[in-house]
């Protein structure tokens, strides 16, 4: 998978394009991990390019966001396919995320 990190109006916003899987999803953390350490807990994960994932990478995503919550910080997710989003909808992760349609409808947040 492919991690790009880019900032907006005091946002970092991190692109994924490929697979979260088990692998990946360390790549992620790491990243995740990076930012908080830094000082930037205003994050939005652009799904956008995302083309699958696996209970790795949802168990990833939950970590993710019980990190950013620890640092007081703000995880939203943006973009989701609909394969995705309705994996989202199944095992009800929607209730623990904040999801929006696009980048620009999370920086307005």
């Amino acid at each position: 998978m492919k991690v790009t990190v880019r900032e907006e109006n005091n946002w970092k916003i991190i692109d994924l394009d490929g697979k979260l899987n088990e692998v990946s999803s360390q790549t992620l953390v790491q990243e995740i991990d990076t930012q908080l350490n830094n000082d930037n807990n205003k994050i939005i994960l652009n799904l956008e390019k995302l083309n699958f994932i696996n209970s790795s990478g949802l168990g990833s995503l939950i970590s993710i966001v019980k990190r950013v919550s620890q640092n007081n910080g703000k995880l939203c997710l943006t973009n989701l396919q609909v394969f995705i989003s309705d994996l989202f909808e199944i095992t009800k992760l929607t209730n623990i995320f904040d999801i929006k349609d696009t980048v620009e409808d999370a920086l307005k947040s």
